[in-house]
């Protein structure tokens, strides 16, 4: 069963076990040996417990699939980072929809953690079949850009 919940800075751990899933699904600044304490000092973790981001999890089965991190611009909410586990990307669990309507549907607690209001929800994609992805979510290419996609909240 998909869960979908916030996950909070007193939580270090789940927070340390979402970068762990962050850098496996982007394969990114991934140093294999990394300790959970050079984890805990990285950007999104950081980030978090500065209470700049929110990031949000999806649980299947209690075991972390899937999150994002986003925070409040302005009058948008910035999407940073939306990732799912290869494994369950394109499956019938549809986890990163849900994670990203769960997110919209918590938009006024998210506006009165932020103090202002939110009309837009922004974020940037590279990829084309990715694009595809947040089209079909409502997201429409900025005119003028090639990466920024916009959805009214």
């Amino acid at each position: 069963m998909l869960k979908i919940e916030q996950i909070h800075k007193e939580r270090i751990s789940l927070l340390i076990e979402l970068a762990k899933l962050r850098k496996e699904v982007f394969f990114c600044d991934m140093v294999m040996n990394e300790n959970d304490e050079k984890i805990r000092q990285s950007y999104f973790v950081q980030e978090v417990l500065d209470g700049n981001t929110l990031a949000w999890g999806a649980f299947l089965d209690e075991k972390l699939v899937g999150g994002s991190y986003f925070y409040a611009y302005k009058n948008y909410l910035y999407i940073e980072q939306l990732f799912v586990k290869k494994i369950w990307q394109r499956t019938e669990n549809h986890i990163g929809t849900n994670l990203l309507l769960d997110i919209f549907s918590k938009k006024e607690k998210i506006e009165s953690y932020y103090r202002r209001k939110l009309d837009s929800s922004l974020l940037y994609c590279l990829d084309d079949s990715t694009r595809k992805f947040y089209e079909n979510l409502g997201y429409e290419l900025i005119e003028g850009t090639s990466t920024c996609l916009k959805k009214k909240l």
